[in-house]
């Protein structure tokens, strides 16, 4: 929730808390670690939107002081170094690399059995993303994906012995799996759904050199918030969302949103839209679209946070 979390990461205290202090180290300032933690634990509980979006929090922080350089806390009411802060932690750098090998690309290594899990979660923006250098105990493998609306397309790169990739790209909510083919040879596969997050699953058994994987999949709906970018000083104000999720071609989002910045969500889906609730909707071509969050009128303070609820209904197949 927008107690917690920030446009430049997540508070060690909400600010709702009678200890509430945005200018002390220990009771309401920004950690980039602990931020860079959350967010892998938010991919790992199948929540991947707002694990992006506390991920990328962090990413402003290379431009705050020394170029490339994170510190250690800001503070939990303003973009800004806290006093105490270190201008450059190794901690804060390590953690936001972990959480993207762990969380983003869901890369694991399989030591013991010489295979890996390569499991990433592209934001909608996002249609490629490589790594090279995995190593394993008799190969080293690079891989690059790129993904579509309708397909992810894997090459793989092999620099050793036979390795067995276990390959689960995330795929749009509520989209079915057409086939996959690898080397050629159609091969079997799955989908599995858990919470917020849907991933296609197939088992490669990746030769040395080259060799290409396709998935195919049709339907679905991705999404993502419009991340804001913060400027020394900024109050917090873009959209944090809570919770997604899509029944028989209701989607389904809960954010916390704020009059004075930003409240849309990029949706990209090839479904019709027939009816939105709680939102305005905007074409922006013909599969992506930009949904502004309409927060209940309440009295108080203007700027304040407020939770937005909206529906998004798709025509039936």
């Amino acid at each position: 929730s927008s107690e917690f979390q920030t446009d430049w990461g997540t508070r060690g205290v909400g600010s709702s808390s009678e200890i509430y202090d945005p200018g002390s180290y220990s009771k309401g300032s920004v950690s980039a670690l602990n931020t860079a933690e959350l967010s892998a634990a938010f991919w790992q509980e199948h929540r991947p939107a707002i694990a992006f979006a506390m991920w990328s929090a962090i990413l402003p922080w290379n431009r705050l002081d020394s170029l490339g350089h994170l510190h250690e806390v800001l503070t939990g009411d303003f973009y800004r170094e806290q006093v105490e802060s270190v201008p450059e932690q190794t901690w804060s750098s390590a953690g936001l690399l972990d959480s993207a090998v762990g969380g983003l690309l869901g890369l694991e290594i399989l030591g013991s059995n010489d295979s890996m899990r390569f499991s990433p979660h592209l934001p909608v923006e996002w249609d490629q993303i490589a790594v090279k250098n995995i190593a394993l105990p008799h190969s080293k493998i690079a891989l690059a994906l790129h993904q579509t609306i309708e397909e992810a397309d894997l090459d793989v790169h092999n620099q050793g012995s036979p390795t067995v990739i276990h390959f689960e790209p995330e795929i749009p909510l509520g989209a079915e799996i057409q086939g996959a083919e690898f080397a050629g040879h159609a091969i079997a596969a799955s989908v599995s759904r858990a919470g917020e997050d849907e991933h296609a699953k197939v088992r490669l058994e990746a030769p040395a050199g080259a060799s290409h994987c396709r998935v195919r999949f049709t339907g679905g709906v991705s999404l993502s918030p419009i991340l804001s970018t913060p400027q020394p000083g900024d109050a917090s104000t873009g959209i944090k969302l809570t919770h997604v999720d899509l029944r028989q071609r209701i989607l389904s989002i809960d954010a916390d949103v704020n009059t004075a910045g930003n409240a849309a969500v990029r949706l990209r889906t090839p479904w019709k839209i027939i009816g939105v609730r709680g939102a305005q909707v905007r074409s922006l071509s013909g599969v992506s679209y930009e949904l502004t969050m309409q927060p209940p009128a309440a009295p108080g303070d203007p700027s304040a946070y407020r939770r937005a609820h909206a529906e998004v209904t798709f025509a039936s197949p």
